[in-house]
C-alpha cells in the first residue's frame, strides 16, 4: 500500500474537495482520482461520495482515517529513523498570524539551510484552536500566546518573547491612557483570545469601561483604524509592529502584567526531538532580528 496515495485521501477529508487535495499536494485531480480508486480497489469499499465540486468522506472512510494518519505518521518516522542525523522528518507547525508574516519566511529559510532534508506543514490559527490540535497530537510544534493555564503534562514551553501592553492614540493626543480609554471610542483587541483578556484585565483593574466601537482579533487592522481616526486601543508590541508605518502614537503600559507572553510549545515523545530543537534554534535566530 503507497502510503503517497494515504497522504491523499487524508488531504481530501481535510480539503473538503478533489481540487483542495490537488492544489494541497502539488497534483492534478486527475492523479488524486486515480488514487481514490485505487483505494477502494484495495479496500473493496466506496471511500467518497460526490456532492458537486465537493466529496464527503463515507463511514468507512472515517473509520479508517485515524489508523491512516498513523500510518502516516510512522511512515515518516522511520525514514526519520534511517537517517542517523534525525534530521529526516515532516514537522507539522502552528503558528498564530502576527508571527505568520514576520517570523515564518526567515525562519524557514534558516531551517532549510541547517536541515534540507525536513520538510514542515504550516498550520494558522488562533492560539486557543493552535493549542487544542497540540494536545491531541495532531501538531508537533506551535508558536502562539501563552495559555492561561497549566499545560498538559505531554507539552513543553518554552518563552521566546515577552510582548509589552501599548496605548495606541492619534499623534495629537493630549490626555493620559486612561483617560482616553473612558472618553473615546475604543477599538476593542477580541475578547475571546488570551491576548485580548490581558488587555480587558488593564481595563477592569483600573476602573475604565470604554465605550467600544468595535471589537477585531486582528492588530494591524486595529492599528490602521487607530490611525483614521475611529478611536484608540490597547494593543500587545506584535513581532513587526516596528515595520508598520502608521501616523499614530504608541505609549507602553509599563506593568508587566499585562505582557502577552510568546511560546514555544511542542508535544513530547514523538520521535522528531532532534528536527524539534533544530526548528526552535532556526526561530529563536530569526526573532533576533527584532529585539
Amino acid at each position: 500500500m503507497e502510503t503517497r496515495f494515504i497522504e491523499s485521501l487524508i488531504a481530501i477529508v481535510e480539503n473538503g474537495s478533489i481540487a483542495g487535495a490537488a492544489r494541497s499536494q502539488g497534483l492534478t485531480p486527475a492523479a488524486i482520482n486515480q488514487r481514490v480508486r485505487v483505494l477502494e480497489m484495495e479496500f473493496q469499499t466506496p471511500l467518497f461520495q460526490r456532492a458537486g465540486k465537493t466529496v464527503l468522506p463515507t463511514e468507512e472512510c472515517l473509520r479508517l482515517l485515524p489508523h491512516a494518519k498513523e500510518l502516516v505518521e510512522n511512515a515518516s518516522l522511520l525514514r526519520n529513523h534511517m537517517d542517523e542525523t534525525g534530521l529526516t522528518v515532516e514537522l507539522k507547525i502552528g503558528i498564530i498570524s502576527t508571527a505568520m508574516a514576520s517570523l515564518v519566511p526567515d525562519t524557514l529559510a534558516s531551517l532549510k539551510a541547517l536541515a534540507p532534508n525536513i520538510t514542515v506543514d504550516i498550520i494558522p490559527g488562533t492560539s486557543t484552536f493552535l493549542y487544542d490540535l497540540l494536545d491531541r497530537g495532531d501538531l508537533d510544534v506551535a508558536v502562539l500566546i501563552n495559555p492561561p493555564f497549566n499545560y498538559s503534562k505531554k507539552i513543553t514551553g518554552l518563552l521566546l518573547r515577552s510582548e509589552s501592553l501599548m496605548f495606541a492614540g492619534s499623534k495629537n493626543q493630549n490626555l493620559s491612557i486612561n483617560e482616553a480609554l473612558q472618553s473615546q471610542p475604543y477599538i476593542r483587541y477580541g475578547s475571546n483570545s488570551w491576548g485580548g483578556q490581558l488587555a480587558d484585565q488593564y481595563l477592569r483593574h483600573h476602573g475604565i469601561s470604554p465605550e467600544v466601537f468595535c471589537t477585531i482579533d486582528d492588530m494591524e487592522t486595529s492599528a490602521r483604524m487607530v490611525a483614521s481616526g475611529l478611536g484608540v486601543s490597547l494593543l500587545p508590541n506584535w513581532c513587526g509592529r516596528e515595520q508598520v508605518a502608521y501616523d499614530l502614537s504608541w505609549c507602553t503600559i509599563e506593568d508587566t502584567t499585562y505582557n502577552r507572553d510568546i511560546v514555544i510549545m511542542r508535544q513530547q515523545g514523538t520521535g522528531k526531538e532532534k528536527a524539534l530543537t533544530v526548528f526552535e534554534k532556526a526561530l529563536i535566530n530569526t526573532h533576533q532580528k527584532f529585539r
